[in-house]
């Protein structure tokens, strides 16, 4: 063996040195990409599906209001008046009630009523979404007796709302130009047991598939149980191609996500499907192009790359933790929606109220029986209805109002307003909430964010309420209930949320606090109201929240030290 001296020493080492630095970046850029890769796809995948459910929310949201729509026209006193005694004062009644509800709603495109032998009788059209609002004249009324939605209505029980499929509007057995997308709904009236006829109702759908297939990340596509394309935001696909009969050229094995958003009364489902717009895919030419430039040169581009290599764990931290913040950002959506939701429960009833008074002044005007003392009465009414709707804006307001700071404030008082927020929707349900305070003249302070105290509040009722009405449904409860007790125990304050809706499954007791677990069927919960609860109280309060079962229901026990006792702490 030759002796190892100084010249082939460094030759050695220079060889081993560019082998060993070249392995281990080929090595780690390999690692990397693989990680990138799963990371990437993970945090699509979760976008995804926060992005489907806010579609789909939103869909089910305006089929349901389109529904609610149906189910007021049935039961006004115009409508009973004018098919119980059909004259001149109770046809224009209707005609007007009619018209007004066209006017005020812009995705109508038509309304009318249709009596028992299928003859329109008031008919109210609307060309465009944007354009005005018109009575079509009575000898251009048509009878309807052999179009389906006539015969379904019909034949449909008391209550029973019949939904088309989507498709295009089509005027003398040609489609609209430009293409009008479309639901029908009908429903069937009753009076006193015998039908008299039917509703029917025409929805514009165009701006409504607008804004759920809006997104920056992903092609969206509403397609059928046919596997037609109805509607996308990618503009290499045709849309409507069972209607316009264009080939099926929709590819589901591309979709990062899909899920059901809607079934009609023909059993016709449409769903959604999404796929990323613009994968990045860097592996053939980056990766590659830079093997061979390792490979090929010297001892400087391995000290080069040792430095990059180092550089790259707090790239991908960066980039992670904006996916991260963009995944919350959703998810603060998220609940803006079911906020919303809230909001439109409130409003609902002084919004059909203040309808009714207005038309019931203009009837009047128009009678000559508005006097002072009459306009006096409805105007209040009309204010107290205003009031109610400018009470409720401030109740929410104060909710999402930002708030970087702590500050000191009254559990009890606070809870009372997180219950607020969401009372109505609770009154509809028929859940009685009731709070038990262990010593009235005491005040039960802390010191922290009363906005993230309100959610972890209305997260957990929420939870309860689902949990209730489940069992309600199976006709296991007789009465709804929740009881918040609130209590101190040494130097914590203890607040117990309990209800009689069953429990939790015990082999699901222990997870129910972990990201993105959920119970709740088709999809209806996100899994992380309870998550964000727990990061809540036990790190931003540094306290503690349990579960656990109770006799007929559970029990949420939130833990958390008392203002005092931290004031004097900070003494």
């Amino acid at each position: 063996m030759g002796k190892i001296d100084k010249n082939n020493y460094l030759q050695i080492f220079v060889i081993l040195f560019i082998l060993t630095g070249s392995s281990f970046a080929i090595f780690s850029f390999g690692v990397f990409h693989f990680e990138q890769s799963t990371l990437e796809e993970e945090i699509f995948k979760d976008k995804a599906n926060l992005e489907t459910k806010l579609h789909k929310n939103e869909f089910s949201s305006n089929i349901k209001y389109s529904e609610d729509i149906l189910k007021s026209i049935i039961k006004n006193r115009f409508l009973d008046e004018y098919i119980q005694n059909e004259n001149l004062k109770t046809y224009t009644n209707l005609k007007d009630f009619l018209f007004s509800i066209v006017q005020m709603n812009k995705n109508i495109m038509q309304l009318r009523y249709i009596n028992e032998k299928g003859k329109e009788k008031i008919r109210v059209d609307r060309k465009k979404s944007d354009d005005l609002v018109y009575i079509v004249d009575e000898k251009n009324l048509q009878n309807k007796s052999k179009r389906y939605y006539f015969i379904n209505a019909i034949n449909s029980k008391e209550g029973e709302i019949y939904s088309s499929k989507l498709d295009l509007n089509i005027e003398n057995e040609k489609i609209v130009l430009p293409y009008e997308p479309v639901i029908r709904f009908a429903i069937p009236i009753f009076i006193k047991g015998e039908k008299k006829g039917i509703i029917v109702l025409n929805i514009f759908m165009e701006e409504l598939l607008k804004r759920i297939t809006s997104s920056t990340d992903f092609h969206i596509y509403i397609y059928n149980n046919k596997n037609y394309l109805l509607y996308s935001n990618d503009n290499n696909m045709e849309n409507w191609q069972e209607y316009l009969k264009v080939k099926k050229s929709l590819k589901k094995t591309d979709f990062i996500y899909k899920d059901e958003i809607y079934i009609n009364s023909d059993l016709e489902k449409l769903y959604i499907g999404l796929s990323i717009k613009n994968r990045v895919i860097w592996l053939d030419a980056f990766t590659l192009k830079t093997i061979i430039i390792l490979t090929l040169l010297v001892v400087p581009i391995s000290i080069i790359l040792a430095y990059f290599i180092s550089k790259i764990p707090i790239k991908l931290f960066k980039k992670l933790e904006k996916q991260q913040k963009m995944l919350i950002y959703q998810s603060k959506l998220a609940a803006m929606g079911e906020m919303i939701g809230a909001i439109a429960h409130q409003w609902r009833q002084p919004i059909n109220a203040v309808g009714v008074l207005s038309q019931e002044i203009q009837l009047k005007f128009q009678l000559n029986r508005l006097d002072d003392e009459e306009m006096s009465k409805l105007s209040g009414e009309l204010q107290a209805s205003l009031e109610y709707m400018s009470n409720t804006i401030d109740d929410f307001r104060n909710f999402f109002l930002p708030s970087k700071h702590n500050k000191i404030f009254n559990v009890e008082n606070t809870i009372k307003d997180a219950i607020k927020i969401i009372h109505k929707q609770f009154e509809n349900h028929n859940i009685d909430i009731r709070i038990d305070v262990e010593n009235k003249n005491s005040e039960y302070l802390i010191n922290f964010n009363d906005s993230e105290f309100k959610q972890v509040i209305i997260n957990i009722l929420n939870n309860s309420k689902d949990a209730i009405e489940e069992k309600f449904s199976q006709n296991i409860l007789e009465t709804k209930r929740i009881i918040i007790d609130i209590s101190k125990d040494d130097n914590f304050i203890i607040i117990r949320i309990s209800d009689n809706g069953g429990g939790i499954k015990e082999e699901v007791l222990e997870n129910i606090f972990e990201a993105y677990f959920t119970t709740k069927k088709d999809h209806e919960g996100m899994g992380i109201g309870l998550y964000m609860s727990q990061i809540i109280i036990e790190e931003h309060m540094k306290g503690k929240i349990t579960a656990k079962n109770i006799k007929d229901g559970a029990e949420f026990e939130i833990k958390i030290l008392a203002y005092e006792i931290e004031n004097n702490k900070d003494g």
